[in-house]
């Protein structure tokens, strides 16, 4: 099974007021965050944007304005692995054992595998084989834009993730956490402080 990484980052942030995967946690970009973490489950990993990040290969939308789906499309057209673990730029905790866990899912009959969370569909934080480029890009002709469309269509095998035994229910509320507002920002920031105040008591003690 050959599988890559991509970095949704095509989308306006317009609840948040300014580009989400350029903004700072921890010192680094939100963007390097996500990037980094990809790298260590998967050997290539890029970005889908419609402008250059440096230093990431970036790929850009064949269909602009069409939402993730046309981010989805744009990363799988491109992909020379079979399949593709998606992250967007704002999920800035995503965890490496969680996407592990998610690949554990994929087969020779599996185009998506897509975890469940919360009681919501998750998306933007499944794999998906380059197979569905061709749907993906039949669904926008047909000016649908939303990710469940394609997910619900007969022509796409999708397994649902629901089993997180093992993970704690904080590492996964933070691996499906979105950073779409400021007020969520503050958020984060208040985790990263909180999380950098306990590992510091670890090592005291």
């Amino acid at each position: 099974m050959k599988i890559c990484g991509a970095v949704l980052a095509g989308g306006g942030s317009t609840r948040m007021g300014t580009d989400k995967s350029q903004m700072t946690l921890g010192g680094q970009r939100v963007l390097d965050r996500i990037f980094n973490t990809l790298e260590k489950v998967v050997p290539r990993v890029f970005v889908n944007c419609n402008y250059t990040v440096e230093p990431y290969p970036c790929i850009k939308d064949q269909h602009p304005g069409n939402g993730p789906l046309g981010g989805i499309h744009a990363v799988l057209d491109a992909a020379d692995e079979g399949y593709v673990t998606i992250s967007a730029c704002d999920t800035p905790f995503i965890d490496p054992q969680i996407i592990e866990a998610i690949k554990q899912h994929i087969t020779p009959y599996t185009d998506a595998v897509i975890p469940v969370y919360g009681g919501r569909v998750q998306p933007l934080s499944g794999i998906y084989h380059q197979s569905l480029a061709p749907l993906c890009e039949e669904l926008i002709s047909r000016e649908e834009r939303k990710v469940v469309s394609l997910l619900e269509e007969e022509r796409c095998r999708v397994t649902y993730v629901h089993d997180f035994t093992g993970m704690s229910e904080e590492t996964l509320a933070w691996h499906f956490f979105n950073m779409n507002t400021k007020k969520d920002f503050e958020e984060a920031m208040i985790h990263l402080e909180k999380s950098s105040i306990d590992k510091d008591n670890r090592h005291q003690t």
